[in-house]
Formats: C-alpha cells, structure tokens, sequence
C-alpha cells in the first residue's frame, strides 16, 4: 500500500498509460469507412464515397459562376435544357458564353468595333430553347430492327448501324418529316449526345408553307441481351416562341451606344488639336523670321517639317484605326465561322460554346470511376477559370480602345512638341 500511495509510484503509472494513448493514436491503423461499395474496382475505391459529392459541389459552384456571367452579358442565364426522347427526359447543358463566344467578338458588351458598330438589338425573347417554348407533340412513331451477333467487335457494330439505318427508314415512312418542311441539310441542329447504347439528335426548322416552327427529336436504344434489336423513336412537336415573361428586355452592343459620344469626344479634340497645331505654324514661323543664324533656322525648318507630318496624323489616323479594327474582325471571322456552331441565326444568343458545353455535359456523369470524374471536373473548372479570366482582359481592352480613340487626336498634337525637345515622340510610344 505504501507503494502505490508514494507519489513517485503514481507519477509512473500516470506516464505509462498516457505513452501507450499516444502510441496508439499515432501508430494504430486509422480505418475510415467513406470507401465506395464497389471493392471490385479499384479505381473507383480510391476516390471514396465523399469525393462525388464534393465534385458535385465544385461543379456547381462553377455552374453558378458561368450562368451569372452568361445573364451578365447575354441576359440569359439558365445554362441547361430538358429535351425529351420519348417518355424520357434528358438533362443537356447548353453554355452559351463561353471562351469561344468572346474570342468570335459576337458578346455585344464585349465588342470594341466604334467605328462600324452593330445597330441591332436582341430581346431575350430571341433565346428559343426548347423548354422557354410551348410545344404540342405532332406525331411519334417508333420502329425495331433486329441485328446477328458476331464473332468480331467491327463486324457487330456494322450490323447496328445497319439495323439502325433500317429502323430508321421504317420510321421516317410512317412519320414523314418531309410533310412540315423537314430538311436535314437546311435544318438547324439543335442538340446531339451518343452513348454506347442510346444515341439522340434534335433538330429544329422552319416551315416556309405554313410559318411554323418545328423540333424533330430522333433518339435509338441497342438492346443487346438476349434480344438484340435497336428501337428508333422519332417525335414532331410544333413549336409557339411566344413568352410573355421573357419579352422586353433588349441588348444592344456597348459599341452602338456609345459611338455617339466617343464621336463628339474625337470630333471636338480633333479641333482643338488642330487650333493647336496652328498655333504651332506660327510660333515657328515668328522663330524663323526672327532668327539669325542659318542653324537656328535650319532647326527651325525641320519643325516645319514635323508639323506636317502631325497634321497628316491627324487627319489621317482615324482611317488607320478604322482599318485595323476591320481588318481585325475579318481575321477573327476566317477562324468564327469554321468553328461557331449557330442554334437558330448568326445571333451570339443562338450560339453555344461547344467546347464548355460538351465538357460540362460529360461531367455531369456521376457513375464513372474516381479519374474520369476529376478529370472531367478540373477540366470544366478550369474553362470557367478562363472565362472569367479572359472577360476582364476583354473588359479592359474594350475601355481602353475607348479611351485612346477618343484622346487619338491628341497624339497628332503633341508630336511636333515632343520633337522640338529630343526630337523623339514620346507620346506614341506611350499610347504604344
């Protein structure tokens, strides 16, 4: 007893107990039981069960990101579609704002043209989409066609799209698309995703007999159990664009509207830089009549001809800029129009960014294995990163086109008194 009432005796014991806690919170296996339920794949084990949601979350945060800018700059901010194929309905992502729309210069904001500007504006009712649309289901007719196993890969899949072809022509007999105006070269396409078993297209067009619009959504299923078939389902709605809720609210491009202003802004330093350049000519003429020696007046003569060469700036740099900046959205409409997908006219509110809409589209998939899932999600995080990226370079370069073609009449000014001093023009190499 006296042993285990000494205090010595105690301090041991307290330094023993607290050494093994502390051997075995750090040694001990920690075991977590966030793993997938999947134990047969080891790639998908290797995320856990927390990770999908967090890519969901990280997801929508990049979704609510590139919707705001999207309603931002175009006034439409929802970034998805529900297209129905048959009694489904399927969620796609249509992104219409995007690194390729502000590349193609169509984002009217964003457009920096002040000398030849578009004068149009859009309205959101313009954005026809499929579900901002009334539509009344015209006729839909679905056909099978079965298809022979085979002993290689290539060989089955050329018996689909046999079968494919076939159910599709039995189809199309019945329900007769050419009958509204139907033409598959003329036709806009609207939506168009393929899986390893179901495949869909939608079309959407205008009837030039009745001035109607219409949505073709042709979707095909391959069965391959014990019955193999591929089932082709075609459905024809008629569409209304009318939308009380959407109408009245117009964009128009920032270049139109303030054309007007940076107009007389030019025009009125223009003449100021002119009576300034005038008050110049005299100056150097009173200095060359009232000079005495031959090297002053051969100085002098020089600034004659500098003051020439600021006048010909003058009235000439306004044709320059006109001309590059024409040049400028030619050059950018040699690479648009190869690579723009339009979705009704050449409107940018009809145009969507393919490239952010089909990484988003395959992000949505949350069944894949843990590397398809993150890579797909940093890749779309990534172009959101971009977008707001590039919108604030394109921000700045359109106030700062704005600002310098007002104030360019001010560099034909001050030239001629830049060279009097060093006889460099210091002004063009700062606008520069």
């Amino acid at each position: 007893m006296r042993v285990l009432n000494s205090k010595k005796t105690f301090k041991i014991i307290c330094l023993l107990l607290l050494g093994i806690l502390i051997i075995n919170n750090v040694f001990a296996p920690i075991c977590s039981y966030a793993a997938s339920d999947d134990t047969d794949d080891e790639d998908s084990d290797f995320g856990g069960k927390l990770f999908k949601p967090i890519a969901k979350l990280v997801r929508g945060m990049a979704d609510g990101i590139i919707s705001g800018l999207q309603y931002m700059f175009l006034g439409y901010g929802k970034i998805s579609d529900s297209v129905e194929l048959g009694d489904l309905e399927k969620k796609e992502y249509i992104i219409l704002y995007g690194p390729k729309t502000i590349f193609s210069n169509k984002v009217p904001a964003l457009n920096a043209n002040f000398f030849k500007p578009k004068q149009e504006s859009f309205q959101i009712s313009d954005v026809q989409r499929f579900e901002d649309v009334d539509k009344k289901k015209i006729i839909e007719k679905s056909s099978n066609t079965m298809f022979e196993d085979a002993d290689s890969a290539s060989e089955k899949d050329a018996n689909i799209e046999n079968a494919k072809k076939e159910a599709y022509n039995a189809v199309v007999a019945e329900v007769k698309p050419e009958n509204y105006g139907f033409n598959k070269d003329t036709a806009t396409l609207v939506a168009s995703e393929s899986t390893a078993t179901e495949s869909e297209y939608s079309y959407k067009w205008k009837n030039s007999s009745d001035n109607k619009d219409y949505y073709l959504v042709c979707g095909y299923y391959i069965y391959d159990g014990i019955d193999q078939y591929v089932d082709c389902t075609i459905t024809i709605y008629e569409l209304d664009s009318t939308n009380s809720e959407t109408q009245g609210k117009e964009i128009q491009y920032s270049a139109s509207v303030l054309q007007g202003i940076i107009s007389k802004w030019y025009r009125g330093l223009r003449t100021l830089a002119l009576v300034g350049l005038l008050s110049v000519l005299v100056y150097v003429g009173i200095r060359i009549i009232i000079s005495s020696t031959g090297q002053e007046k051969a100085k002098y003569k020089k600034m004659i001809g500098d003051w020439f060469a600021a006048i010909c700036i003058l009235f000439v740099l306004q044709y320059i800029m006109a001309f590059t900046v024409f040049m400028t959205d030619k050059l950018i409409n040699v690479f648009s129009d190869s690579k723009v997908t339009a979705m009704e006219n050449e409107s940018v509110l009809n145009e969507k960014d393919e490239l952010l809409s089909t990484m988003r589209n395959k992000a949505k998939n949350t069944d894949g294995i843990f590397k398809e899932i993150f890579a797909e999600t940093v890749m779309y995080v990534a172009l959101v990163t971009l977008t707001c990226i590039f919108t604030i370079q394109y921000l700045k370069r359109f106030i700062y086109l704005a600002f310098l073609t007002m104030i360019a009449p001010l560099i034909a000014l001050t030239y001629p008194l830049d060279k009097i001093k060093d006889r460099t023009s210091t002004s063009i190499y700062i606008v520069g």
